[in-house]
């Protein structure tokens, strides 16, 4: 059982009843979000080197990038998270954290079909751009918590971000990568690390395993 996982539902259960109305948005996008990656996935489960079978995954993608988009004006336009809204974000944003570490992990298995047929730029290119968008939405979430956990939230889009990047590297160079899910026993690791460093140190209410919970998973 996930210590995390457990921690970061007990915690959003907790604070649901008092979301504000900019919480439920951005917590409806994440969702949103994950079902799309999980969409691409699926596509790309399905390749088996066809450009026929190639391009819906660039069609799913571009659906992913455009509710980015749209998330990222969302935030913008929200009004500041309470210390509530935050914590309840932690279970939407573990579960759409997984989600993209498990397409990355399905993409980088079908690698030789996607050599195969030079795509193997195509598909740098479109994860640089997922990259991209992650942390501009990632960035403007951020500045919606209460100042006293930024320092926490700027570490949450660390899980996304790191298996986007995983793709990058198979795809951009010339070496042979894995196609393994992060080590849920090392992301636990890191935010250990993080507590014990004093970034949310200041962050009380959060409490140790839900920081814990939060830094390993918090998606974008």
């Amino acid at each position: 059982m996930r210590i995390s996982t457990l921690t970061v539902a007990v915690v959003g259960a907790a604070a649901v009843n008092a979301l504000g109305q900019s919480a439920t948005t951005i917590i409806a996008d994440l969702q949103s979000i994950q079902n799309l990656t999980e969409a691409v996935t699926g596509k790309i489960n399905a390749f088996n080197g066809s450009l026929a079978l190639a391009l819906p995954i660039t069609s799913a993608t571009n659906d992913v990038l455009a509710k980015l988009a749209n998330a990222t004006d969302d935030a913008k336009k929200a009004q500041p998270f309470s210390s509530g809204d935050a914590q309840a974000l932690a279970p939407y944003t573990q579960n759409l954290a997984y989600a993209v570490n498990s397409s990355i992990a399905a993409l980088i298995g079908k690698k030789p079909e996607f050599v195969a047929g030079n795509l193997a730029a195509i598909v740098v290119q479109s994860l640089q751009g997922q990259y991209n968008s992650s942390v501009t939405f990632s960035t403007a979430v951020s500045l919606l918590v209460p100042e006293d956990t930024r320092a926490v939230a700027q570490a949450l889009s660390s899980q996304t971000l790191l298996s986007l990047q995983m793709g990058i590297d198979c795809f951009g160079k010339n070496t042979s990568c894995n196609p393994t899910n992060f080590f849920e026993a090392q992301a636990e690791a890191m935010a250990r690390e993080k507590a014990a460093n004093g970034a949310v140190s200041r962050s009380a209410g959060y409490g140790g395993l839900v920081v814990a919970g939060l830094v390993a998973f918090m998606m974008l």
